[in-house]
């Protein structure tokens, strides 16, 4: 099957590689199929990546996501591992893994979600981050071809970053994200999400997370995913760049 790309989808793709783009929860949206019927249903991604953060790197890396589906509930696991390598830095390592539930009750509009994390990443020095969290989530519109949602978490975590000077912490956060979906031709559709995340206790330490994910569909299994990524967060050791952004290239099968 051929993919014919218009204007429109020219246009996107230019401003995705245009964007000087500018994390606790890792986005969970951009994980979920968009066909949640019934039965086990997943992906899995083969990555390579350019990045700049602490470090312009070359990245290699593997998405796997599992979604098992009935009536009221969704379950979901995933996990997200990359090797890295730089003119002065070799093997950095990044990973991440979770687990989500949903339960669909209110009309199978409103949700209730409950999720938790594990996350270490060598290149920004952070050794591990856990979290456990959850609540409500909203969907706004849920049509073929277009879906808005919202959620509104409670979350808490604990990070231990080791660079020149070891600090670890641990808070609640507040933490909400609008997701949307469009379909943009029978084989193109774009997929964006994002965070914010402030502390309860103290709002000026907080995290924005956004992230748009273009799809070509080369047919019923097999697609090419651009993610385009930016993380931003107000709060971090001295010697750490608090903000980094991404351009990802995939090659996905899905099942």
């Amino acid at each position: 099957m051929h993919i014919r790309f218009n204007p429109f989808i020219s246009a996107i793709l230019l401003f995705l590689f245009s964007q000087n783009l500018t994390a606790q929860i890792v986005s969970l949206d951009e994980r979920r199929t968009k066909d949640a019927a019934s039965g086990l249903q997943g992906d899995v991604n083969f990555t390579l990546n350019f990045i700049n953060n602490e470090n312009q790197v070359l990245n290699f890396g593997n998405k796997l996501n599992l979604q098992l589906n009935d009536s009221l509930n969704t379950y979901m696991v995933y996990s997200d591992i990359s090797l890295s390598r730089t003119d002065d830095v070799n093997d950095l390592n990044y990973g991440s893994f979770g687990a989500i539930y949903n339960h669909k009750a209110v009309n199978r509009v409103i949700s209730a979600e409950a999720l938790m994390q594990y996350q270490y990443n060598g290149n920004k020095k952070l050794r591990h981050r856990y979290i456990v969290g959850g609540g409500p989530r909203w969907k706004m519109i849920d049509r073929d071809g277009l879906k808005l949602s919202v959620v509104a978490y409670t979350i808490y975590f604990n990070e231990l970053y080791e660079s020149t000077v070891t600090s670890q912490k641990s808070m609640a956060k507040f933490s909400t994200m609008l997701s949307f979906y469009t379909k943009l031709s029978e084989n193109t559709s774009i997929k964006h999400n994002t965070y914010y995340e402030p502390d309860y206790a103290n709002p000026s330490d907080y995290r924005i997370d956004s992230q748009t994910t273009f799809q070509a569909k080369f047919n019923k299994r097999l697609s090419y995913k651009l993610y385009a990524r930016f993380n931003y967060v107000s709060m971090v050791p001295d010697d750490i760049d608090n903000f980094d952004y991404s351009l990802q290239n995939s090659l996905s099968y899905s099942f």
